[in-house]
């Protein structure tokens, strides 16, 4: 399924990663149409109603873009909010429901969310999901700490998704 030409795909069909309507416009109404059937947004603010009103299912789970070190213990809202991430992909992929993350930019919140994915659920390497991840979308992961954060927390991802795997 090809959603737009901003959105990138990380499970065929499935899951796909995009900026948000705050940074560059977008049709959920077209988003719909197309098959979409859920959105993750990671910044309040964006499109509630109208995403609402084209018939798609959204959770609004705010994380703010600073991460603090350690990594690992320091960012306890971000580890819930994966914990939340992965009940969202567990119900709705599990129903073939896709479902779209975006956060402002759709590259550094977005892209963690979306490591966590080929990391905890899909089995990747750390270092090859982050280069995999860049291959659909060159940015990912480039604000500051993103990158070691995504390392730092690989083992912890692997953990949660085994957790909730069983």
């Amino acid at each position: 399924m090809k959603l737009d030409g901003l959105s990138y795909e990380i499970e065929p069909g499935l899951l796909y990663g995009r900026p948000g309507p705050a940074k560059t416009l977008w049709n959920p109404e077209q988003l719909y149409s197309q098959g979409l059937r859920v959105v993750v947004s990671l910044v309040e603010g964006n499109d509630a109603e109208r995403v609402a009103d084209a018939g798609l299912l959204h959770y609004i789970l705010p994380f703010e873009e600073k991460l603090s070190r350690p990594y690992a213990t320091a960012n306890p809202k971000l580890l819930e909010l994966i914990r939340r991430f992965d009940g969202i992909v567990d119900t709705h992929l599990s129903r073939e429901e896709p479902v779209l993350v975006h956060c402002n930019a759709g590259k550094d919140r977005t892209g963690i969310l979306m490591a966590y994915y080929l990391i905890g659920k899909l089995g990747m390497k750390p270092k090859r999901a982050i280069k995999w991840l860049r291959k659909q979308k060159p940015d990912a992961l480039t604000a500051k700490g993103y990158e070691d954060a995504v390392l730092a927390l690989a083992p912890w991802m692997e953990s949660i998704a085994a957790h909730t795997a069983g």
